[in-house]
């Protein structure tokens, strides 16, 4: 998956100075993450909104430019003189909603992260029914908490992330730019396949180029299920899989042999 991310109002100060964006970036270590929350585990390495599993979808971190990646190297010194360029030489305050059946211990890594730099962000935990709805109708003030699960979305509904024309759970950010739009108009028309990849990498790394979320690192989804549940391969249940019920079975005879 593409992991935990914040949405950013981009429409709204201070999210609307990108040197803000980039210095909360800055402020976050994802290999020490990586390595000392997930237990190495995942890679520490940033992911945009599309999960590196899209292969040929994205551009993998390794294929970054070394400016680029430069800038999504943990550096609190530079996010905070980012912070005093932007006309925040002492931080600022902010919130994220977030939906209790998430994991809040992380958002409190980043809430620590955000703190060094002076950011004082509160969270305001829900439950999940507010949250979604808080979502959907897009009415958060400042920020929300939002687990991009990449491989459970076609491209389609990946791209449209920052398109001006929706609010709410497809455009959490509100973001509004034309160039972006076009981006995404494009690929919407597009038949050919290549055509669709380069257009969906073009858009993963306009956000990424652009810190239009705080990008955090890809995770690793643990599914579990019994030896005699056939023509499942691991994948997760979401309400587009349910084509798929029907090709499932389960193979009577081993489940008896196992003692079940």
């Amino acid at each position: 998956m593409a992991g935990y991310n914040l949405s950013y109002r981009d429409d709204k100060a201070p999210f609307t100075d990108v040197r803000v964006r980039q210095a909360m970036q800055e402020a976050i270590d994802l290999p020490t993450i990586a390595k000392s929350y997930y237990n190495n585990t995942v890679a520490g390495v940033p992911v945009g909104a599309i999960t590196t599993n899209w292969t040929g979808w994205t551009v993998p971190y390794d294929q970054w430019p070394q400016d680029l990646k430069d800038k999504y190297a943990y550096n609190p010194t530079a996010a905070k003189a980012l912070l005093a360029a932007a006309g925040f030489p002492n931080g600022f305050s902010t919130n994220v909603i977030a939906p209790t059946n998430y994991d809040l211990d992380y958002l409190q890594v980043y809430k620590a992260y955000f703190a060094a730099v002076g950011i004082n962000m509160t969270i305001k935990a829900v439950d999940p029914t507010t949250w979604l709805n808080t979502n959907i109708a897009g009415t958060q003030d400042q920020m929300i908490y939002n687990q991009v699960t990449g491989l459970l979305f076609p491209p389609s509904k990946l791209i449209v992330r920052f398109y001006s024309k929706v609010v709410g759970a497809s455009n959490p950010s509100y973001y509004v730019d034309p160039a972006y739009d076009a981006i995404y108009n494009n690929f919407m028309v597009a038949t050919d396949l290549a055509k669709q990849k380069a257009l969906l990498q073009q858009a993963d790394m306009y956000n990424i180029n652009n810190f239009l979320q705080l990008n955090s690192v890809p995770l690793v989804e643990y599914v579990l299920y019994q030896p005699w549940f056939k023509g499942f391969s691991g994948q997760i249940f979401y309400y587009w899989a349910k084509v798929s019920f029907a090709r499932y079975w389960i193979d009577q005879p081993l489940k008896e042999s196992m003692g079940y």
